[in-house]
């Protein structure tokens, strides 16, 4: 989608067009502009060349251009090489395939993701495989342009030899990538791939920098013909000739190709030498078989009349001559290492030329004189020269003819082509391989990046289930609380209600214990009117009446009762006794009504301000306990959210060391394979080389002592020591006695005869004994260098993907520390809140406290306030009369304990 909506939304002459997108058969397609030049690393693969400068300079341009309008956008390409550069009908360069492009919310931001083809990564970007401390930008895109130059310089990219899986570490290592022969190319785009291929991104330049470069600027519409001259050529007829190619040729184009041919990676380059056929024998056995018959046809011609030169050449400079070639024989048998054909034979070969020269016109002496020799067949040349297979190569010509604006233009390219069916089986096996392990590797990054997306599916799944099981625990005790809460209010107002009733009990107990005692009293009064006369007694019923009036009403007060009692009498004239008894008793009534309603009502205010502080307390209580088991339960909950997050951390990184462990596995198995390939080559090249120096030392000694046996029979009394003693003394003699070899052979096998062959076989033996010792051990130092750089690859693999493990282990604790510290300052800052929490809590209640204690109604009496809260209060009249006194108010109270609280939750 990434892909569609940079295409959707910004346009430019170096991005390819998107011009439709829809669905058809449950798949999104997208209806691309038509490039019909293909990519250009499929160009250069067709053409089987590179691109020239000047084309590289115009692509480089073009790109230069599309990247600065993506990077304007703060667009990241992240995949910039050759094979994303497209060409167009009409020479125009495009770039594709933006599936793995980034957008950048602003200039500051960086990306983190490890993404990309290996060989065109940029460092910065490969750090981000295992660690996310160095995040980059889109100076990216400018170092993978430049590997895209030197791939179209040498079509392919640096360090194309290498692993896929290795060259990361190659790249972060080593210095930046250069041209492999910059001798080639001019200073300016040596220049420019400086300025791209900067390990530093801070040093690497701009793209809007690398267009104003000497190397890209200045250019015009008419640098666009290189690009129509490649589509061209292109798109040309092509014909192909095949020829034989030998061994020069095979050299000669293998140095020129070198750089183009895809080596296996982290191998050797070994040249397999070809068998030696045995054909050699047969020649050898032709060529002893017809000197021998020339020797046969020498002696019975030994009678035969000869034409004698009237001139006899100088004996001392034949034997000065024999006495050179002699000392080159010996010193070259003995020192001799390479393969090609000893002295010996070559001098014998010589010696006998020489006899066929002059053998005709020459004087020979009679002793000496052998026959004419007849025109016979002359006999194969006596140095043996290896006989070769068929070549396993063959060298191809292609020709491509096109027209450009009326000019007819021929390319010619040579390529040698392996026409043994080992050798193709063994290039399509490597190029199998290399394809299996960039697959190998993509399928490892695409595993990691299906974990990690599986990861964090389950991370956060987890979480919301930790989130709403928390959330379930929270309101779980929160409803406790709130249900508390509710308890203690509804029990207050419970006890409450029953503390008014019972005050409103006492009140009317009071009243009506005052109103029979005023009724006892008037009996009492009336008892006594039968002793008073009849006007008294008149008088007295009508006060009594009066009073009755008066304490009729249940709810009136008694201190209003006695008001209009004393106003009554004070209306009266005349103030009876009776009348003054019953005002005395009110008086004294009203005085104890007075007192036990008072001491009533602050029972009853005590009793309420203790419950309403009762109240408080189990509610401040209940609200520390709450905030206590929310702190716990906050606590715990924390410490779950931490655990679920270093669980996190810890099975990223467990990706991350499967990843790893699964590239060491991949790198071992895959170099495994190509050190078993390349034991299995060299015991192959091991195994033709001794064979054919088995054949070449058999066919060297047969050869040189048939030879010198031949010599031998000519003159047997020949011997080598008075050969080296002679060749001793006259070593520095000058070289011109050569001039004199073609004056006479005669004397030449004089010095032969007087030589003996068993010293010349000795020193062949010796020479040959040497040459096999000295090439065995080649063999075996071939063979510990081979095993010498296998154990150097594999502690190079090993040691670098420890180091990979210890980064990552550390980046792991680094990682989880800094989650331990974070976790640690949350704790520590929640029990800063809690504190400050209960500290709050505690003001409030100490200022509930003061409001209740403040107000009138409730304030209670100080010497009241003393008693302890479950004490039950007793309001008795202090009357000495024994019916009051029996009736004492009584009023129970609940006992109220502020700690424990009534509701408690289970530790």
């Amino acid at each position: 989608m990434v892909e569609i909506d940079i295409l959707t939304e910004f346009k430019h002459p170096n991005i390819i067009s998107l011009l439709e997108v829809y669905i058809y058969d449950s798949k999104l397609w997208m209806f691309l502009e038509l490039c019909d030049g293909g990519a250009l690393d499929s160009i250069m693969t067709t053409l089987e060349k590179p691109l020239s400068e000047r084309q590289i300079r115009f692509v480089a341009r073009e790109v230069l251009a599309g990247l600065k309008f993506l990077h304007e956008n703060l667009i990241i390409h992240r995949d910039m090489k050759a094979g994303n550069i497209l060409l167009t009908s009409a020479n125009e360069v495009k770039l594709a395939d933006f599936g793995v492009s980034a957008f950048l919310a602003n200039e500051k931001q960086k990306r983190d993701t490890f993404i990309g083809s290996p060989y065109w990564m940029a460092p910065e970007v490969i750090a981000c495989e295992a660690l996310k401390e160095s995040p980059y930008n889109w100076k990216a895109d400018v170092w993978s342009f430049g590997i895209t130059l030197i791939e179209l310089a040498q079509m392919r990219p640096p360090y194309n030899d290498i692993n896929p899986t290795r060259v990361l570490l190659k790249i972060t290592k080593s210095d930046p990538p250069t041209l492999a022969k910059p001798r080639f190319w001019s200073t300016e785009f040596s220049d420019l791939l400086a300025r791209c291929l900067q390990k530093d991104p801070n040093k690497r330049a701009e793209c809007s920098e690398l267009l104003s470069d000497p190397f890209v600027a200045n250019l015009s519409e008419k640098d666009r013909e290189c690009i129509k001259l490649l589509m061209c050529e292109l798109k040309a007829d092509v014909i192909d000739t095949v020829e034989e190619s030998d061994s020069v040729e095979l050299e000669d184009e293998e140095e020129h190709a070198e750089e183009n041919i895809l080596i296996l990676p982290d191998s050797t380059k070994i040249e397999v030498p070809m068998e030696v056929v045995d054909e050699d024998e047969e020649n050898y056995d032709n060529e002893t078989k017809a000197r021998g018959e020339l020797l046969d046809l020498g002696r019975a011609t030994e009678n035969q009349p000869f034409e004698v030169a009237p001139q006899k050449p100088d004996e001392s400079l034949l034997q000065d001559l024999a006495q050179d070639l002699s000392d080159q024989l010996i010193g070259e048998v003995i020192t001799s290492e390479t393969r090609h054909p000893s002295v010996p034979s070559c001098l014998f070969e010589v010696m006998r030329d020489i006899s066929e020269e002059v053998g005709v016109g020459q004087t020979i002496p009679e002793e000496d004189r052998l026959p004419p020799q007849p025109i016979v067949p002359k006999p194969p040349a006596s140095e043996p020269k290896l006989s070769r297979r068929a070549s396993a190569h063959k060298s191809l010509t292609r020709t491509r003819r096109f027209v450009v604006d009326g000019k007819v233009i021929t390319t010619t390219t040579k390529h040698i082509i392996p026409v043994n069916a080992e050798v193709l089986k063994q290039r399509e096996e490597d190029l199998n391989s290399r394809k299996a392990e960039l697959r190998a590797f993509r399928m490892l990054g695409k595993q990691e990046a299906r974990q990690t997306r599986e990861l964090t599916a389950k991370a956060v799944q987890q979480k919301e289930q930790l989130e709403t099981k928390l959330a379930t625990e929270f309101l779980a005790l929160k409803r406790g609380y709130e249900q508390k809460l509710e308890v203690v209010s509804r029990n207050y107002r419970a006890q409450l209600e029953r503390l008014e009733k019972e005050y409103e009990t006492d009140s009317k107990r009071i009243r009506s214990t005052t109103v029979k005692e005023g009724q006892t009293f008037k009996e009492q009064l009336r008892k006594e009117l039968d002793k008073c006369s009849r006007a008294e007694r008149k008088m007295a019923m009508r006060e009594l009446n009066s009073d009755n009036s008066l304490f009729s009403g249940g709810s009136t007060s008694l201190s209003a009762s006695l008001t209009s009692l004393n106003s009554l009498h004070s209306n009266s004239s005349q103030k009876s006794v009776i009348s003054q008894q019953l005002l005395s008793f009110r008086e004294q009534q009203g005085v104890r009504f007075t007192s036990h309603m008072k001491q009533l009502t602050l029972a009853f205010q005590e009793r309420l301000y203790h419950l309403r502080e009762e109240e408080l307390v189990e509610k401040h209580t209940i609200r520390m306990n709450f905030e206590q088991e929310k702190w716990k339960m906050e606590q715990r909950h924390m410490h779950m959210r931490h655990q679920l997050s270093r669980s996190k951390l810890q099975d990223f990184f467990s990706i991350k060391r499967q990843k790893l462990a699964g590239l060491l596995e991949l790198e071992l198995y895959e170099l495994r394979q190509t050190i078993t390939r390349e034991r299995e080559k060299l015991n192959n090249i091991h195994s033709i080389e001794r064979k054919n120096q088995a054949k070449y030392v058999k066919n060297m000694q047969k050869k040189n002592m048939t030879d010198f046996h031949r010599h031998c029979r000519l003159d047997p009394s020949l011997t080598a020591s008075r050969l080296k003693e002679r060749l001793r003394e006259d070593k520095h003699r000058p070289k011109s006695v050569y001039s004199s070899i073609h004056s006479s052979s005669n004397q030449l096998g004089d010095m032969c005869k007087r030589s003996s062959c068993r010293p010349f076989e000795e020193a062949t033996r010796k020479q040959l004994g040497d040459e096999t010792y000295e090439f065995e051990q080649k063999l075996q130092r071939q063979q510990e260098l081979l095993e010498y750089s296998i154990v150097v690859r594999l502690k190079e693999l090993e040691q670098s993907h420890s180091d990979k493990r210890n980064d990552l282990t550390d980046l792991e604790t680094e990682r989880l520390r800094e989650l331990d510290e974070k976790h640690e300052y949350e704790l520590r800052s929640y029990i800063e809140s809690f504190t400050h929490t209960q500290t709050l809590l505690r003001a409030q209640f100490q200022e509930e406290l003061g409001q209740v204690s403040s107000q009138p109604s409730l304030r209670a009496d100080p010497s009241r306030t003393k008693r302890p809260i479950s004490s039950r209060y007793s309001v008795c009249p202090s009357s000495n009369s024994s019916n009051f006194a029996s009736s004492g108010l009584s009023i129970p109270s609940t006992p109220m304990n502020p700690s424990p609280p009534r509701f408690h939750r289970d530790k």
